[in-house]
């Protein structure tokens, strides 16, 4: 785009000082004359034919029509956005005071005054640079979007040049009428009125509830605006959102809208009131700190006499393949459970709540029983499918673990380990007492072992994670803290008590069903000698045997390789496991 380079054909003139001042208010419109022709399809000017001391002078006066003619075809266009379309608007005012200053200029050529080419050069020099900057801004906007646009504009605000600076303030100052209406209507409400995605908060999942519907877009953040502040904004919004969509809390949103104040002062006053309130919901309307201790209580086997009613209730039914078993059964077992334990006295909104589940067929029932908690909503936001999940993963590793005392602790209690009155007289008779005496110590061992390893689970991890979650939770937290705090928690747990999950997670599965193996071995055992049949079946009893001392000899040593494997975080089990050195690590 130039004033003396279009290669097209003209007439050769030669033209006066007087002539071009003549034609001057229609050279600085772009408007063709008798001396100057436009050349629409290349945007540019092709002057006359001048001598050399003019030709300097032509070429500056015919700049500002070259850049006001551009500058007017560009803002008639549809913009693509509406802080392109304020900017836009601005530009075309400052393109009427461009008009204003030609016809001050035209006044003063009509009123033949002594004015001079070098006059209106001078005169020129402003609106020159004003024409010049905004070309440069139109250029530089053109991939750029809603804060983008802003940011460009800030940083020219802070030239060195006075003109330069005050003349982009104003650019800037409606250019952001657009984004503060944005940022109201996000703060003051949660709600987006973005068509063309120029405001820093994005939906980006439509059919999401919360998790992944917000994006938080940096690069759309103006310069202008503190990276915090704008997070700040964004929390608010998102808080709005979740008290509107998802608690119909709409009396709150109405009665703390307010239109006066803006930026980083509307973002400050709303942020500590709208997080306190969304807070305040939590803990007494939804009732959050009861549903996260029924969680606990319930999905990580942490009441204690509820689950050995359970064990007592479904322990024969769970020994059966999944397959035999129907829901009906699961569910009586865990109602008896509740109503003869100390969980009938929980809130009926926690007990109406749960629920006894198969998560499949083909293997043994005890493998596939799974509690349910169903958490209502909105509280599902915090603890959503994905809390659920990694919930169901540690209740999983747990009931194991629990299942598998409850073997050990059976055996006990049907006297087969304290081999006391008939029982011990039946082994004296029999001449077992050695073989008998093997089976007890295996049983010391792996019951000490399940023991130390619930404790550990029950009294280090599970309590230290849930007081470290708690102290979060006291503190004034925005909801996407509350999920954090609460996903630390669930995943600290997760990562301890299966030391660190992989391998190590197998291998104590393996020594967990270990210990299945040995209590089966025992009863068995038990069954022969109770019916006066070791001698009688000495190769079947001597197999039986072999099988326990087997079970126990690979838990020691499957035991020994864990302690071995343990990190740093895990080393208080290992301790409280080995604290006589039984296990050669």
């Amino acid at each position: 785009m130039g004033a003396q380079d279009a290669n097209v054909p003209a007439k050769l003139y030669s033209t006066g000082e007087h002539t071009i001042i003549d034609d001057l208010p229609y050279t600085l419109q772009g408007i063709e004359t008798e001396h100057h022709k436009w050349i629409e399809a290349e945007c540019a000017l092709l002057l006359p034919v001048l001598g050399l001391p003019l030709l300097k002078t032509a070429h500056s006066l015919a700049e500002p029509a070259i850049l006001s003619k551009w500058l007017r075809s560009v803002v008639s266009q549809p913009p693509n956005g509406l802080v392109t379309q304020a900017l836009f608007n601005s530009i075309d005012e400052e393109l009427q005071q461009y008009l204003i200053f030609i016809g001050a200029v035209e006044k003063r050529v009509r009123a033949r005054t002594d004015i001079t080419l070098s006059d209106c050069v001078v005169m020129l020099q402003q609106p020159v640079l004003a024409l010049r900057l905004l070309y440069t801004i139109v250029l530089e906007c053109q991939t750029l979007v809603g804060g983008q646009i802003m940011s460009l504009l800030h940083r020219y605000t802070r030239h060195g040049n006075q003109f330069v600076s005050s003349f982009c303030q104003r650019l800037l100052d409606k250019a952001t009428v657009p984004f503060d209406d944005f940022l109201s209507n996000w703060v003051g409400s949660g709600t987006l009125n973005d068509p063309y995605g120029e405001f820093f908060v994005q939906v980006a999942d439509v059919h999401s509830r919360w998790s992944g519907r917000f994006d938080f877009l940096a690069q759309l953040v103006p310069e202008s605006m503190k990276q915090t502040d704008a997070k700040r904004a964004f929390d608010v919004g998102k808080a709005l959102y979740f008290l509107r969509s998802l608690c119909n809390d709409d009396r709150f949103i109405v009665q703390r809208e307010s239109k006066d104040a803006k930026g980083e002062t509307l973002i400050n006053q709303n942020f500590n009131s709208v997080i306190e309130h969304v807070n305040n919901q939590l803990a007494t309307k939804f009732q959050l700190s009861i549903h996260l201790q029924a969680l606990k209580d319930y999905m990580l086997l942490n009441k204690g006499d509820f689950v050995e009613n359970l064990l007592r209730e479904c322990g024969e039914l769970l020994a059966q393949p999944a397959e035999n078993l129907v829901r009906h059964q699961l569910t009586t077992a865990l109602e008896t459970a509740i109503y003869t334990s100390n969980a009938q006295f929980d809130p009926p909104q926690v007990l109406k709540q749960l629920d006894a589940r198969m998560l499949g067929l083909g293997e043994m029932a005890w493998q596939v029983f799974t509690i349910h908690y169903q958490v209502p909503s909105p509280l599902d936001v915090i603890v959503d499918e994905r809390a659920m999940r990694t919930y169901l993963q540690i209740f999983n590793f747990l009931w194991r673990v629990r299942y598998a005392s409850f073997a050990l602790s059976n055996i006990w209690r049907s006297r087969i380990m304290s081999a006391r009155g008939s029982l011990k007289a039946l082994i004296v008779e029999q001449g077992i007492q050695e073989e008998w005496q093997s089976v007890v110590d295996g049983w010391q061992i792996m019951t000490q072992f399940v023991n130390e390893l619930q404790l550990y689970i029950y009294t280090e991890v599970i309590q230290g994670a849930w007081k470290t979650m708690n102290a979060k939770l006291a503190k004034l937290a925005t909801l996407d803290e509350i999920i954090k705090a609460h996903r630390d928690y669930l995943e600290i747990i997760k990562s301890r008590i299966m030391f660190g999950a992989g391998e190590t997670v197998i291998e104590l599965q393996e020594l967990l069903n270990g210990v299945l193996e040995f209590c089966r071995s025992a009863a068995n055992m038990h069954i022969y000698i109770s019916h006066r049949q070791v001698d009688r079946q000495r190769e079947a009893f001597t197999a039986i045997y072999d099988q326990v001392l087997q079970s126990q000899a690979q838990f020691v040593s499957q035991a020994e390789k864990l302690l071995m494997k343990l990190d740093q975080d895990n080393q208080s089990f290992s301790t409280r496991l080995n604290f006589n050195s039984y296990y050669q690590l």
